[in-house]
């Protein structure tokens, strides 16, 4: 069985789409395509997706110009803990240290069903 997962991405007024992050670390800004595999920015990290639909849109509740897309993953793994400082050397180094929560500068647990991948693929956009 196959399972689903979520990805949370900003839709800018070109319709383009763009990681969370897109406007607060522009050198590792990611941009998405429909059914194209992306890859982290930032050497030895990982991207962030939701395992539930749920999580996925209380996530975008915040956040209007957010959208939920039902994507494609290439080794999913559990996370707890995230860097939460935007400073780019901040989240080289967290993801350098392999997200070991000790070494952190500033941390907080990530929200329920965030798992790290490898490699995202868009398949379509899912409407509540």
């Amino acid at each position: 069985m196959i399972q689903k997962h979520y990805k949370v991405v900003c839709e800018d007024t070109n319709n383009q789409l763009h990681s969370f992050l897109h406007h607060k670390i522009t050198s590792h800004s990611i941009t998405y395509c429909i059914n194209e595999w992306v890859y982290p920015t930032i050497p030895h990290s990982k991207l962030f997706v939701f395992s539930s639909l749920k999580e996925a849109f209380r996530w975008k509740e915040s956040n209007s110009f957010l959208c939920v897309y039902e994507c494609e993953v290439r080794n999913p793994q559990k996370i707890k803990w995230i860097c939460s400082w935007f400073i780019q050397s901040v989240w080289e180094d967290f993801w350098n240290k392999r997200y070991n929560k000790k070494k952190m500068p500033e941390k907080h647990k990530i929200p329920q069903h965030t798992i790290v991948v490898d490699a995202v693929k868009l398949i379509k956009k899912i409407d509540k």
